[in-house]
């Protein structure tokens, strides 16, 4: 299969006019929402490049696009971070269970939840042997059971619970904490060939990606919607986060297998958009005789930050 991949990437580098996929449907602000049709679309397309990059050099790889779209909502509806959490969970279930290459790693791929509950919540809505072929885990328990170093860092929010967690319950007679039920914990064999972290960070505590960028290099490591973005850029300013200022270097190389991110400024809307081991491009999304109209108004091989994604689309 690696040649085949190598044969496509040499091709895309060789003919700039390559084609390159499209959006996924309904995600215009102009066009009603079809949850359904737009989610199992993202769905086929993250499975497709997510295999794709698996047979490539690359080690560290992210996944990012708005979980909204999952369901029916847009940039601009009202959400919590809750809602968007759940719709995380419940589409890297979907993707593990969808995706061949997984299917095939079998328990060797682990699936790593931001915190125990959260782990719970989905292994007791997910059941079933077609939902539970890979390792399922916590952020936590992976790196404790890796032991690299430095130390695993606790959030303090959990800290607390963990101390009070330890008044109410014995821990040798019931799995049940403040925390969440460990008898959700898989257990958790060698060391694995890939692990997928469920939005690691974003809408969570920082020391997810402190903890994240500490795990080690060993594994394939694929990050799903963990706002890598904010941890490179100046969103967390290094003079009051000085520890995740330390790790941002290693967010610097990530591969963004598919990457989908709204841009709208001065009354145009697009996308800057990606799928491995395509080109990037910036599409611009307008109505024409009553039709949503998608016009690819630049293409490249980095990343244009969102200043350059305006300007194209402006332009365009």
């Amino acid at each position: 299969m690696w040649h085949l991949a190598l044969l496509l990437i040499l091709s895309i580098l060789l003919n700039p006019s390559y084609p390159l996929t499209p959006l996924p449907p309904n995600i215009s602000p102009y066009s009603p929402p079809n949850p359904s049709l737009t989610s199992s679309t993202i769905l086929s397309t993250i499975s497709k490049a997510l295999s794709q990059s698996l047979t490539s050099s690359h080690k560290k790889l992210e996944i990012e696009f708005p979980p909204l779209l999952l369901n029916s909502k847009s940039n601009f509806d009202d959400f919590d971070n809750i809602q968007e959490l759940d719709l995380n969970k419940d589409f890297t279930v979907k993707l593990a269970s969808f995706n061949e290459d997984i299917k095939r790693l079998g328990k060797s791929c682990w699936l790593l939840y931001p915190d125990l509950k959260e782990l719970e919540t989905t292994s007791s809505t997910w059941t079933g042997k077609t939902y539970s072929i890979p390792t399922s885990t916590t952020l936590e328990a992976a790196y404790l059971h890796l032991n690299p170093p430095p130390p695993y860092v606790s959030p303090w929010g959990s800290s607390i619970a963990k101390t009070f967690s330890g008044i109410i319950y014995d821990p040798l007679k019931t799995t049940k904490t403040a925390l969440g039920d460990t008898s959700y914990l898989q257990e958790l064999i060698n060391k694995p060939t890939l692990m997928i972290f469920v939005q690691p960070g974003n809408g969570g505590p920082v020391e997810d990606w402190i903890n994240l960028s500490n795990i080690g290099d060993e594994s394939t490591t694929c990050v799903i919607n963990g706002a890598l973005d904010k941890v490179t850029s100046s969103y967390y300013p290094d003079v009051f986060f000085p520890r995740l200022g330390k790790v941002k270097g290693w967010y610097g190389d990530f591969e963004r297998v598919f990457y989908l991110k709204a841009v709208s400024d001065k009354g145009v809307y697009g996308w800057v958009y990606r799928v491995f081991p395509e080109e990037w491009q910036v599409v611009k999304q307008k109505v024409v005789e009553g039709e949503v109209e998608d016009e690819v108004v630049w293409r490249g091989e980095r990343k244009p930050d969102y200043e350059q994604a305006v300007e194209y689309l402006l332009r365009g």
